[in-house]
């Protein structure tokens, strides 16, 4: 057994420690933290590396704004002047201090919501994006559910406590995978500092409020919540080398120290390792009716996973595909399907598509084929 195997078998014994409410590790934080629910995953293939009470439903106070960002900006233009409704004005909680009648862009707004978590922001967005709040929230939940949040219901647009708006650290953090592929969002949530237009000419500087851009190595994301039910809460993220992760802690006592220490176990006892190559063939199936006697299928992409040492040497990969295609057929037609296992574990599934249409013969190209064996026949014939 490694050494580096020997280190992660006991970080993982501390991780689930330290989710338990146990203390934290010396060497992440003497001082310990203990939350709720906490969940950690590589946002590449989502898998969970770490996880504690993941599906409880809970209050997440403005890690709500993580949603609101994605859903405006997938329907909103971030060039939109937004002109500041009365609604806005007055939220109560965290805020910019928003003017009724006051210009700003939907960007502007983004920057204000992820930064400074402001509350008359997130209605001020809703209001323009989704028409009216409950309109906005509306949307909220449909992309929730596409996304496969299932347990995850938004009342409004900002995280203030109400009973019906909960979700859970699973469901969160596969919420803030699916943010985390949208450029704008990456960029908005990394941002330490960003300066905005004011009500009377004077800027308003921004400062994120989540530490960890400052203080943890890669750190690049995403938001800070907290009201008097939910309790601290953080959705964490960081990139180490080509490993992307996620860490999620509800109702934390401690939450950067306790996010900081998860997520340094994640980099520890996993690394981002090449399953199956760009390019890799995956099995020939026979054509018939075609200009083609078969087609080669191949990998699209590079699939990889997080996967500690042990787990290298236990991957099995599945190809199931159809046993033959007759001309013609559409490209995108499902072919079968891929799975990698762990063991015995399943950790990803995914379909195989044609990629390129296979048209049928051509009345010419049977004829010539025709003439040829006759030609070819009659050759053998005289033959000696």
């Amino acid at each position: 057994m490694t050494r580096k195997t020997i280190r992660c078998i006991l970080a993982i014994v501390m991780v689930i420690c330290i989710i338990a409410a146990m203390p934290l590790p010396a060497k992440a934080a003497p001082e310990g933290g203990t939350s709720s629910a906490a969940v950690v995953l590589e946002t590449g293939t989502n898998r969970v590396l770490f996880e504690s009470n993941p599906n409880a439903q809970m209050p997440m106070a403005s890690t709500t704004k993580i949603m609101t960002a994605l859903v405006a900006l997938e329907h909103g233009n971030l060039d939109d002047k937004v002109v500041i409704p009365r609604e806005a004005v007055g939220i109560e909680g965290s805020s910019i201090y928003l003017k009724e009648g006051e210009v700003l862009t939907l960007e502007q707004l983004l920057y204000g919501l992820m930064l400074s978590s402001g509350n008359d922001v997130a209605v001020a967005v809703a209001c323009h994006v989704g028409g009216s709040v409950e309109g906005f929230v509306d949307m909220m939940n449909t992309k929730a559910m596409e996304i496969g949040a299932e347990n995850t219901r938004f009342t409004n647009p900002n995280g203030l406590h109400d009973d019906n708006h909960y979700t859970t650290a699973y469901d969160l953090a596969l919420i803030t995978s699916c943010a985390l592929k949208n450029p704008e969002f990456q960029k908005i949530c990394s941002t330490q500092y960003k300066e905005i237009p004011g009500p009377e000419g004077t800027p308003r500087t921004l400062k994120n409020k989540n530490k960890l851009l400052w203080q943890y190595e890669g750190g690049n994301g995403v938001k800070t919540g907290y009201t008097k039910a939910a309790g601290k809460c953080l959705v964490a993220s960081a990139k180490r080398e080509d490993m992307q992760v996620v860490c999620v802690v509800l109702n934390s006592s401690s939450m950067f120290i306790q996010s900081m220490a998860l997520m340094d176990e994640a980099f520890e006892c996993f690394d981002n390792v090449p399953v199956l190559s760009e390019g890799e063939p995956l099995g020939t199936i026979p054509v018939e009716g075609a200009n083609v006697d078969s087609v080669t299928i191949c990998m699209d992409e590079e699939i990889r996973l997080p996967l500690t040492k042990e787990e290298e040497n236990e991957i099995n990969v599945r190809v199931s595909m159809v046993p033959k295609l007759e001309a013609p057929v559409e490209a995108g037609l499902p072919l079968g399907r891929l799975e990698v296992f762990i063991g015995k574990t399943k950790v990803m599934e995914m379909g195989i598509t044609l990629e390129d249409t296979i048209p049928e013969k051509a009345w010419g190209d049977w004829l010539h084929e025709i003439v040829r064996g006759w030609r070819l026949s009659n050759i053998l014939k005289i033959s000696p």
